[in-house]
């Protein structure tokens, strides 16, 4: 087996293939020995899957089978001393994407997403146990129970016609 570390250049994402150029000094190729294509080690590919490509321009550590390079694997990517990692300590998870959307998780921090774009979650219920806080509308589709009064049913006692004022929900 031989380890070689090369710049990712270029990735396809239907087959998880992505190809690497090495600097070769007994390369006949200027610009480098290019790979076949290559494929990129998963968190999981059977019964729970995962899925991740290299950027292109980024430092891939392979490893091949044979010394003639033409059966191997990413098996990921590393930070140089150009490109060192935007979060780092112990315990710390952290994911950023090219949109600037970050989701990470510090043992001081917890669990923080942030992104430019929409959150979607979805399950048969959801249930937040703490204090919540909102910073900007709530829109609620269905139904809305508060304190145990339901907002879409409730009635009041003492309505009167004109401009007079209610007594609280029943």
């Amino acid at each position: 087996m031989d380890i070689r570390v090369g710049i990712v250049s270029a990735v396809d994402t239907g087959t998880v293939k992505a190809r690497v150029v090495f600097d070769d000094l007994d390369s006949d190729e200027s610009e480098g020995l290019l790979s076949n294509w290559l494929p990129v080690c998963q968190h999981g590919s059977f019964g729970n899957f995962g899925y991740w490509l290299p950027d292109v321009g980024a430092q891939a550590v392979c490893i091949f089978h044979t010394k003639a390079h033409e059966d191997g694997f990413i098996v990921g990517t590393i930070y140089s001393t150009a490109d060192l990692p935007p979060e780092s300590g112990t315990g710390v998870w952290y994911q950023q994407f090219a949109d600037g959307t970050v989701i990470g998780y510090t043992p001081v921090g917890g669990i923080a997403i942030v992104t430019p774009l929409s959150v979607h979650i979805q399950g048969a219920a959801v249930t937040i146990d703490g204090d919540t806080l909102i910073n900007g509308n709530l829109v609620v589709t269905d139904d809305l129970t508060a304190s145990g009064i339901d907002m879409v049913t409730h009635v009041h006692g003492g309505v009167q016609s004109g401009g007079s004022n209610t007594t609280g929900p029943l």
